[in-house]
């Protein structure tokens, strides 16, 4: 990869006010070939405020406007947080937003509490414009209890893959264990049954999943930030290759 140029897409240092702190951010290339970048605004990395803001530019980038200022936050009469926001173009143009919400009746804080090791509550939701991202709705779930990992990913002769993960506290009957789910649709509006991306598993951790697809193969490939549960310490990243039309992976 050569890098022909950079800059910023939006300056937080000439923003007034206290959403200054940007992060999550995620690119979209749309067919006609504008830019969309997604990202989470908030006063702090992980404050009650958070929302996600997206940019557009017209010409390869040079220059970038703000189109959406953020989505509803608020989720089944309780206060929430848009941590992050993957966006995909469908057949027919409208564009999919699959969104990380996170409940904040609590108010800010950390989504993760190690000494009870459970987190807030968070669910995947889908949102669908019909006007280039400026605005929004037709709310759906696409999977409760997820934390969303990655972009949304074209298929060749499938349709649409979003990815999740979730770690799931230990029970008398069964270890705690990380795990990692992909979600397919044909439409890019009514998604499947989760399946596994890796197998549970007590001793070794695969978070923060992303998925890209081989542009020669067609085939899904996941990437892993690994983490070694009875050493307590991270270690080499992993990858797994998939298979398009079984949906199904190869150990990593």
């Amino acid at each position: 990869m050569r890098i022909s140029d950079t800059g910023l897409v939006f300056d937080s240092a000439t923003v007034d006010g206290p959403l200054r702190v940007c992060s999550f951010c995620s690119l979209l290339q749309r067919e006609n070939g504008t830019l969309l970048v997604s990202f989470r605004r908030g006063s702090s990395k992980d404050s009650d405020d958070g929302n996600v803001v997206i940019c557009e530019s017209t010409d390869h980038g040079n220059t970038w406007s703000v189109i959406s200022e953020g989505f509803e936050s608020s989720f089944e009469d309780l206060p929430g947080e848009i941590r992050s926001t993957e966006l995909a173009e469908l057949a027919d143009g409208r564009l999919l937003a699959v969104q990380g919400w996170v409940d904040r009746s609590g108010g800010s804080g950390g989504l993760r509490n190690a000494e009870t090791d459970t987190i807030l509550t968070v669910h995947l939701l889908q949102d669908f414009s019909t006007d280039g991202g400026r605005s929004w709705g037709d709310r759906r779930v696409l999977k409760r209890n997820a934390v969303l990992s990655g972009p949304v990913l074209r298929l060749p002769g499938r349709g649409w893959l979003a990815t999740s993960e979730f770690s799931h506290a230990g029970t008398p009957e069964r270890e705690r264990f990380h795990g990692a789910y992909a979600h397919l649709s044909t439409d890019g509006v009514d998604f499947g049954t989760a399946v596994d991306v890796v197998d549970e598993d007590p001793d070794i951790f695969y978070y923060d999943q992303r998925q890209r697809v081989c542009p020669r193969t067609g085939r899904p490939v996941a990437m892993f930030w690994t983490y070694d549960n009875r050493a307590e310490a991270d270690i080499e990243m992993h990858m797994a290759w998939g298979d398009a039309e079984s949906l199904t992976w190869e150990t990593p």
